[in-house]
């Protein structure tokens, strides 16, 4: 059964936070409403803030960025003195980014939306269930299918340019 509330730990998702507010509820319940249909929540509900699921989304995506930030930055930490400039080959990049940007196009929609929150977007597997109502593995099933297509799609397409070049 979905649920229509998400529970945060705000201490744990945002290290050094000092509030008194231990907890972020994300639903589009008001408080009485969640309580009555929820009884589990009013253990939480004294030192919590409740924002929207709108709210809430926003958060998720805010922390899904902050973590493909992080990870782009230890991704490109090289310095200028081990980059070789004859290496660098933007022509073919951008062939690439033009496969693959046409490969996402071809995937049906489902998974197409589901591969673009995932690795795109930053969203786990369990967030795109819960704001999908599904369970995660069908989320994990769908992906990965998404994946096996994808990569079938850019084969194809690879084959096409290189046949273009020859």
């Amino acid at each position: 059964m979905k649920k229509d509330y998400v529970v945060l730990n705000l201490e744990k998702e945002y290290p050094g936070y000092t509030g008194t507010e231990k907890w972020m509820i994300i639903t589009d319940l008001d408080e009485d409403c969640l309580i009555s249909q929820y009884p589990e929540t009013s253990t939480y509900i004294k030192e919590a803030v409740l924002v929207s699921a709108e709210i809430g989304r926003a958060v998720f995506k805010y922390k899904a960025n902050d973590r493909n930030h992080d990870r782009q930055k230890k991704r490109f930490l090289i310095s200028f003195d081990e980059l070789d400039i004859e290496k660098v080959q933007e022509p073919e990049r951008d062939t690439e980014f033009s496969i693959l940007h046409e490969a996402i196009g071809l995937l049906p929609e489902i998974q197409r939306n589901r591969i673009k929150a995932h690795y795109f977007d930053g969203y786990s597997i369990a967030q795109i269930a819960h704001m999908e109502g599904r369970n995660w593995n069908v989320i994990q099933k769908s992906i990965a299918q998404g994946k096996c297509n994808l990569e079938k799609h850019i084969l194809q397409l690879q084959k096409k340019e290189d046949a273009i070049h020859a």
